[in-house]
């Protein structure tokens, strides 16, 4: 299938992975399709629900419009989050990816929205390879699974300006460390806002380290966290005044319809550092 034809399936699909289970149901409007510009972007009131709440929006020219890259399924139309640990290697969650490089791309861009200028041919990069941890099974329950974790390799070096992350160690992680979360995911279950990029704030005393079960646990109750299409992405801490990459998004538990507002549970990455050496190496 062309590339072309792939643009119009994501546009027109537009399903977002889900934190608490591997897809969701969340699709744009059918009705609306014939308001978008086709193959390019997705008009922004399609993106957007009313009474949006939680994070900030990242546009265009802010100063964190290059921290991390959305990931769109070509075909299933998903949406996730990742973020660079190399000059050519995302880093993303298990359940955010298959085995077919070829059905993924990476967008560098903070919006995929048409007002914001996004061009799919221009803003996004194509995939060599995907390595997803063999240890992440999705026969079992999303909060018994473990390993939810993979790297997405390009096939071109990341555009100039985004980082290219360290990952942290959680023996340096104190109390003073807050965690900084990017997205492209909604605000809220059965809200809109996905595909444009977002950011908040988790306070230290909000999220704890479980280096025994490899994750990090996260208390959404304040409504700074993660949801459906944030999957993969870092919760990220600053470390001696550097940003670097603590846990990716995994899943979330908390009530139906009110899913992403409870609790939030990432994988945490240096667990994984002699895999990720190895894939790499």
């Amino acid at each position: 299938m062309k590339f072309y034809k792939l643009a119009l399936n994501f546009v027109f699909s537009l399903t977002l992975f889900a934190c608490n289970q591997d897809q969701s149901a969340h699709r744009v409007d059918p009705k609306a399709r014939e308001k978008k510009s086709p193959g390019v972007c997705v008009a922004e009131k399609i993106l957007m629900a009313p009474n949006i709440v939680g994070g900030e929006l990242v546009n265009k020219g802010d100063g964190d419009e290059k921290t991390v890259v959305m990931l769109m399924g070509l075909e299933s139309g998903s949406i996730c989050t990742a973020a660079p640990i190399a000059k050519d290697v995302l880093v993303t969650a298990a359940h955010c990816v298959g085995e077919d490089p070829n059905v993924l791309a990476a967008a560098f861009y903070p919006s995929i929205s048409c007002e914001s200028g996004f061009n799919m041919t221009k803003h996004t990069l194509r995939v060599s390879r995907i390595a997803r941890h063999s240890g992440y099974d999705l026969s079992i329950p999303v909060d018994k699974r473990k390993d939810d974790i993979a790297l997405v390799f390009l096939k071109q070096d990341i555009p100039i300006g985004y980082p290219i992350y360290k990952i942290a160690d959680p023996q340096q992680v104190n109390e003073s460390h807050d965690m900084y979360l990017y997205g492209y995911g909604v605000t809220g279950e059965n809200r809109g806002g996905a595909g444009m990029l977002r950011k908040t704030t988790v306070r230290s005393n909000q999220y704890n380290i479980q280096q025994n079960d490899k994750k990090v646990r996260v208390d959404q109750a304040n409504s700074a966290g993660f949801c459906m299409g944030d999957s993969g992405g870092p919760g990220m801490v600053k470390i001696n005044g550097e940003l670097q990459i603590l846990g990716v998004n995994s899943y979330v538990q908390g009530r139906d319809g009110d899913i992403c507002n409870k609790l939030g549970f990432q994988t945490l990455v240096d667990s994984y550092k002699d895999w990720i050496n190895f894939q790499m190496n």
